[in-house]
């Protein structure tokens, strides 16, 4: 008995005191992606210093049988960072979180071509345009980074293309029409970031099968919905907060899937319009003072559901903005303005898009919906009334748009369809006709006004065909054919032909050569088409792209694009001063445009991503009534972009940093010369200009850098991911327009009109 109890004493001392010995047990290991939760597969685990591994399976699940403790496991697994750590005993189950090396992984993917035509074409996958620094986290904003784009003013979303103006310009998402574009004109876009796969930007030279439009496109495709799990994305930003939803209808993994998108603005909820005000410097009595706060929403939603060999897309965007101000400055120049000025825009798209693969080399596209935009102004005060003047619209547009795809033969291919739109638009108006371009101090006070209520109506009708041939390895073309036919309410009838034809050579793997011709045709903008208060009997407006390129690819990261373009145009629209009503406007207005576009990129790999473009261009308007030769708004000469993001170095290499230093020539505006006094039929004396030649002076050279840090930090489960942008780091001063004061006295010292100073942009979202 005491050596029985003797032996016991012993072992226990042993185990107790000698862990080498170490303990023989079973260890099962559960693999999750540290965000998703997901199960990790394919993932190998070795035993350190034992010559012992194991792959997960399916459910992330490793088993290793009679293993002794303690013990050092590593862990190695495709797109995640390896792990290593010990082991002590009495550990049968440990759930292990596996860290993602690319959590953004949609940047990582490369965008297929979803048009054929290469000339004129940049695409930007979702990586590069929602986490490129200068664009404040909004994927649409990147534009204005590109080659052959020039914003209206420093922050604007409105833009010139080479040459064409801001409504000459078209867009389009999942080949859907959108209202607009942008927000307050452009401080943010209408279009949750997270949902944009990839955009197509036609710098011109665009293919049939889209609208008709004089200047660019812009085709946005947005991603399918995650069907894997519910999803939850929650955003607050600087100027708005947003949330999106998404996840699989019916079973995870299935074939219906849907996301629920939604932002709105909180500026109106923090500040009061007296708050507003003073941060705007609005204090004196002579100043604009703003009545209600601005303020945006916008709401996206998609159900997708797969076919065999297609899938079919019910879709819904909508935004709207609000502002109203008391205009106080123009009592001395133009008194009918001074009043409340208020604003509301609005538009809501409902639409369906089905696409399907009958045959292997036949396949057809539909794209339907009904879409309605509504904007109303009320301004100024009518001497005899003191009543608003004020232009309420709604527009109506039902469009429908079939294609067939035909893959005739292994080097050719027909697509062919038609583009069918009614539109009808109930008017409520009392204001004098609009400016158009070429009218830099426009007289409201002094115009004729118009009290009109009616309805425009009108039908467009596009058939278009088009035919992609590669003759051989090295070289194809397209030759494309589109016939629109427009007739409406008040004898509107326009129509014509226009060609186009591309061509490509490709002299090596490398290196590819591009040319286009083509004819393209635009319908005057609705309140020029007014029966009673305009011109329905306007034609339409005419361009020609003319364009030579060279795209250049010395690796597979890095590409290079040139491009020099021509672009003469005809039948544009300016107004009839003093004319009659129903003869407000005319086709009596030409227009030029010509340069050179320069693109290197560097393609989103390994956090590293960024880009260099260059602009030179010109662009004229010639109005024949006047006898007048102009540079248009849009004539920036010289315009150069640096883009560049990458992970910083060392113990900081978790961050991303980019910048974007952008610099370019002083945009046109008319210089005033003096000014003079006269007395109005009711007896109110005011000041008008006297002003020099249009567009001949110059805004002073712009530039700006902007600096971007972020992080993603993956957490149990669940992702928190952070921005901070500084925009104008230098505090350069940026001169988008002149004061010239209230009735015009300071027309020799103008008072400079900055764009936006040093401001930090910031975003946090989390996302489940």
């Amino acid at each position: 008995m005491p050596y029985r109890m003797h032996g016991a004493l012993l072992f226990f001392a042993v185990m107790l005191f000698i862990p080498s010995a170490g303990w023989a047990a079973n260890l099962t290991l559960l693999l999750v992606d540290k965000i998703t939760g997901e199960p990790v597969e394919d993932a190998t685990v070795a035993l350190e210093g034992r010559k012992r591994y194991s792959i997960s399976d399916a459910q992330g699940k490793v088993v290793f049988r009679g293993i002794s403790f303690p013990v050092r496991m590593k862990i190695l697994a495709l797109g995640y960072a390896a792990v290593r750590f010990s082991l002590k005993p009495r550990k049968s189950r440990v759930r292990v979180l596996l860290t993602p090396l690319a959590v953004e992984n949609e940047g990582l993917e490369v965008v297929a071509d979803r048009v054929l035509e290469k000339a004129s074409k940049i695409t930007l996958n979702q990586g590069e345009v929602t986490s490129a620094p200068g664009a404040q986290g909004d994927a649409l904003k990147v534009i204005q980074s590109l080659p052959g784009v020039v914003n209206v003013n420093g922050n604007s979303g409105m833009m010139y293309i080479r040459g064409s103006s801001p409504e000459e310009n078209g867009v389009w998402i999942n080949t859907l029409p959108v209202g607009y574009l942008y927000h307050w004109g452009g401080i943010r876009s209408t279009l949750n970031p997270a949902l944009v796969k990839d955009f197509n930007l036609f710098l011109g030279g665009f293919p049939v099968e889209y609208m008709d439009r004089l200047g660019g496109m812009l085709d946005i495709r947005l991603r399918s919905p995650r069907k894997d799990r519910f999803h939850q994305r929650y955003k607050i930003g600087t100027f708005e907060s947003s949330l999106l939803v998404e996840g699989p209808l019916g079973r995870a993994n299935g074939t219906d899937g849907f996301y629920i998108a939604a932002r709105r603005s909180y500026i109106d909820l923090l500040a009061s319009p007296d708050t507003f005000n003073s941060a705007l410097g609005n204090g004196g009595d002579n100043d604009d003072q703003v009545i209600t706060v601005p303020r945006f929403y916008d709401v996206q939603a998609l159900w997708q559901h797969e076919l065999p060999d297609g899938s079919m897309e019910l879709q819904y965007f909508s935004a709207g903005d609000r502002l109203s101000l008391d205009n106080r400055t123009a009592a001395k120049s133009d008194p009918e303005l001074v009043g409340a000025l208020s604003q509301s825009s609005s538009y809501q798209t409902l639409g369906v898009t089905w696409q399907q693969q009958w045959r292997e080399r036949l396949g057809t596209h539909l794209a339907l919906s009904q879409s309605e935009q509504r904007d109303g102004i009320s301004l100024g005060t009518e001497s005899d009334t003191g009543l608003p003047f004020f232009a309420n619209s709604i527009v109506r547009t039902t469009r429908l748009q079939p294609e067939l795809h035909w893959q005739s033969s292994k080097r050719s291919s027909l697509t062919g369809g038609v583009e069918l739109t009614y539109i009808e638009a109930p008017v409520d108006l009392y204001i004098p006709v609009p400016p158009t371009e070429n009218e830099p101090f426009y007289d409201f006070t002094g115009s004729d006004k118009y009290r009109e209520r009616s309805t425009l109506y009108a039908n467009t009708r596009s058939l278009f065909l088009k035919q992609h041939r590669s003759w051989n390895s090295r070289f194809s073309t397209v030759v494309g054919l589109r016939y629109s036919r427009v007739s409406g309410s008040g004898g509107i009838r326009m129509g014509g032909v226009a060609p186009r034809i591309g061509a490509e050579y490709r002299l090596n793997d490398r290196l590819l050569l591009t040319a286009s011709w083509g004819r393209y045709f635009q319908m005057p903008s609705g309140e020029k088409l007014i029966e009673g208060f305009s011109t329905p009997t306007l034609r339409f407006t005419e361009a020609e792209h003319h364009v030579l390129g060279l795209q250049y690819h010395p690796t597979g990261q890095w590409s290079l694009q040139m491009e020099l373009y021509h672009k003469p145009m005809k039948n544009l629209v300016v107004r009839v001063p003093g004319a009659a009503a129903g003869r407000n406007y005319a086709n009596d207005a030409t227009g030029e445009s010509y340069g050179f576009d320069l693109f290197l990129k560097r393609r989103q790999q390994d956090g590293r991503m960024g880009w260099l473009s260059y602009s030179w261009g010109r662009s004229f308007r010639y109005n024949r009534l006047s006898d007048e030769e102009y540079p248009s708004s849009g004539d920036q000469p010289h315009t150069l972009t640096l883009v560049w993001k990458q992970p910083l170095a060392g113990r900081s290499s978790h961050w991303q940093g980019g910048i974007k230093l952008q610099a370019a020539s002083g945009k046109p505006y008319t210089p005033l010369i003096g000014r003079t006094q006269e007395s109005l039929p009711n007896g109110v004396t005011r000041w008008r200009p006297l002003y020099g030649e249009l567009n001949s002076a110059r805004l002073p050279p712009y530039f700006s850098l902007d600096v971007r840090i972020e992080r993603e930090v993956p957490l149990d489960g669940w992702a928190l991911n952070f921005y901070l942008e500084l925009q104008n780091i230098t505090r350069h001063e940026n001169v988008i327009r002149y004061d010239f004061g209230n009735s015009y006295q300071n027309y020799e010292h103008p008072k400079k009109v900055t764009g936006l100073p040093f401001l930090p942009y910031f975003g946090v979202t989390a996302k489940f």
